[in-house]
């Protein structure tokens, strides 16, 4: 593992917003320890421009992470890279620099493949019903647990975690979860996280 974070790791997967920034730091005060960006339409420079304004509000040992759709190179900030199952890339990394390399996942087999292949962590699912994928067929907890027989690297369950489901991720091997909309959309994203994470934290002394 490149990076220091401590789990159980409660990760926030951004959409586009009005003051992300702002909304993301309230998100780690309430107990999000990891984020991923994740912008698919807003212009390049102007995510640029927000860069150091979501490294303020993702303070180290916290972790920054950039989805692959933003080139790692374009935002030396970050401490990681989030890389889709079915697509590979390699960073351009400066000399002596290591970064977090993750994976998405939806199969046993893309767990197995992203492990092989050098990944820190995977991110695997969809778990339960996701309203920010309402289409996807949900895999159930026994994506999780095959999943941990075959890797040695933590495993974030996503799709439709809430605070009273995710102590059955946890149980099934995973290291943390990683949450979208419940957080993102939330009126009060602090007190919203801070449920996350008090759940979280509860699951992770009892497993």
């Amino acid at each position: 593992m490149n990076h220091c974070l401590a789990f159980p790791w409660l990760m926030l997967v951004t959409e586009p917003q009005d003051d992300l920034p702002g909304t993301v730091e309230r998100a780690v005060s309430g107990g999000v320890n990891a984020v991923q960006w994740r912008d698919n339409v807003t212009p390049i420079q102007a995510l640029r421009s927000q860069a150091s304004a979501m490294r303020t509000a993702v303070p180290r040992p916290n972790a920054l992470i950039v989805n692959s759709n933003l080139a790692f190179e374009d935002f030396p900030c970050a401490d990681g890279l989030h890389i889709p199952e079915r697509r590979t890339s390699e960073p351009k990394l400066q000399a002596g620099q290591r970064i977090l390399i993750g994976r998405s996942v939806h199969s046993v087999e893309g767990a197995k493949k992203a492990a092989d292949e050098g990944a820190d962590y995977i991110v695997v699912g969809t778990i339960f019903a996701s309203k920010s994928h309402p289409e996807v067929i949900p895999q159930g907890l026994q994506l999780i647990t095959r999943s941990a027989w075959v890797v040695d690297i933590p495993i974030i369950a996503i799709g439709g975690i809430t605070p009273e489901n995710l102590k059955d991720c946890i149980k099934s091997g995973a290291s943390g979860v990683a949450v979208l909309s419940p957080i993102m959309r939330a009126a009060a994203p602090y007190q919203t996280a801070k449920a996350y994470r008090k759940a979280l934290d509860i699951a992770w002394s009892e497993r």
